[in-house]
């Protein structure tokens, strides 16, 4: 298992990772917490920031899916060559590369992959109301083909 911790300062509230953006990319949100899910995409909300203040998430890249504690979230993605984009990146333990929005990770495996989110430190709410997490974990791995 490869693990990294990342910051984030994000524009939009929002921490975003794109996949395949020739697949669907226009995200379809649910609520509390609110995640946006598309085919090449998906976001999740995040507690109101100062304007420079940074997120962190830690990223882990598996061959098997890990059920983690205060796991609120999965989502399949499609990848483009093995690779995801994470936006607004500032900081990061793994170097990536410069993508077109974003920093590209390569992953250890081509083709779709399944995301799950959990939050360690647990939620509070935005100025909307909303369940934020304080905090992200994202495990990727490789999704079924079935």
């Amino acid at each position: 298992m490869k693990s990294f911790s990342i910051k984030i300062e994000p524009t939009n509230y929002i921490f975003e990772v794109f996949g395949d953006e020739s697949a669907e990319t226009e995200l379809h949100w649910s609520e509390n917490p609110p995640v946006g899910r598309a085919k090449g995409a998906f976001a999740v909300a995040l507690p109101d920031l100062e304007i420079g203040e940074t997120f962190s998430a830690t990223v882990c890249f598996t061959d098997a899916p890990a059920e983690e504690q205060n796991t609120f979230s999965k989502h399949v993605i499609e990848t483009f060559d093995g690779k995801i984009e994470i936006l607004d990146v500032v900081e990061s333990e793994l170097t990536g590369s410069e993508g077109f929005v974003g920093t590209l990770y390569s992953l250890p495996w081509t083709g779709r992959s399944e995301i799950t989110l959990s939050a360690p430190q647990g939620f509070s709410r935005n100025s909307e109301g909303e369940f934020v997490p304080l905090s992200l974990h994202l495990t990727f791995s490789p999704a079924s083909e079935t």
